[in-house]
């Protein structure tokens, strides 16, 4: 992911170009989870016993939002790097 990320409650991070009120309004979402994955914020991964950051983006500027977290994220720099 590229760009800034704001750190929020609930092991959430949002990227600066998301506007407040859809920020909010993900807050209140009770269905975030990782779009590779499947973990949700704040749950532990049962491979690598670390607890999940989940970021979310919007997708080029469009109204998609891309939601990946944080050892997925690793995941794809370590596979770019081998």
């Amino acid at each position: 992911m590229r760009g800034h990320y704001l750190i929020e409650q609930n092991y959430l991070m949002f990227s600066e170009n998301l506007p407040n009120d859809l920020r909010a309004s993900l807050l209140k979402s009770c269905d975030l989870t990782c779009m590779m994955c499947g973990i949700g914020p704040g749950q532990i991964d049962s491979y690598t016993g670390l607890r999940a950051i989940l970021h979310l983006d919007c997708s080029n500027g469009k109204v998609l939002i891309e939601a990946r977290c944080s050892i997925c994220i690793e995941g794809r720099r370590e596979a770019r790097l081998a």
